[in-house]
């Protein structure tokens, strides 16, 4: 999860004699930051790639490189890592009632989640019906992301409170991420003032 820790670890055994080293790639990018040190175990030498907060930015396909006299290289199977969450956390969204109506867009990061629902202020599962349209999972537009819509018609000031998506994932952990949309639906009022004696 976003913030969470993760690691990976590349590991290979070797003929003792010969001086190797280990070199990883993020998505074919040369990746040195995050990187411990190499230690080396009777034959076998590894690197581990951590994080203690993972960032979006982290996910991607891992792989390390051996190299050695030759020269010759193996490459091991690439590692792909997921860092699941919602960004921002919070997103508010300020309208005036009467409005013909918004869409507030739920983004989810990570692997395809299973599905992304919504819930209204009260906690109640929200699906398309009257006012309501709930969107269908789609792919969004930045690598890792998936979106769903829920549009709101005609506003009213009791639409306003808390809306929630839920992104669920089959496997893995978390298994769900949750992002809360706050809606204030407001009127503006004009008052009347009177003057007396004014020439």
């Amino acid at each position: 999860a976003k913030g969470g820790s993760a690691s990976i670890t590349c590991e290979y055994v070797f003929d003792s004699s010969l001086s190797i080293s280990l070199a990883w790639t993020l998505n074919s990018n040369s990746l040195t930051s995050g990187l411990g040190a190499a230690t080396t175990e009777g034959v076998r030498k590894k690197v581990i790639f951590s994080t203690s907060a993972a960032a979006f930015s982290d996910t991607g396909s891992y792989q390390c490189a051996a190299t050695y006299p030759g020269p010759k290289t193996v490459t091991a199977t690439a590692h792909t890592l997921h860092v699941r969450g919602t960004d921002p956390a919070t997103d508010n969204h300020y309208v005036t009632a009467g409005t013909a109506s918004t869409v507030i867009t739920c983004i989810v990061h990570g692997d395809d989640p299973s599905t992304i629902t919504w819930t209204n202020p009260s906690g109640s599962s929200l699906t398309t019906s009257g006012d309501f349209t709930v969107g269908a999972k789609a792919q969004g537009s930045a690598s890792n992301t998936y979106t769903s819509t829920l549009t709101i018609a005609t506003l009213a000031m009791g639409d306003s409170g808390t809306y929630t998506c839920t992104g669920t994932f089959s496997g893995g952990t978390p298994t769900t991420v949750v992002q809360s949309h706050v809606l204030v639906v407001g009127k503006l009022y004009w008052l009347s003032v009177s003057f007396t004696g004014c020439h």
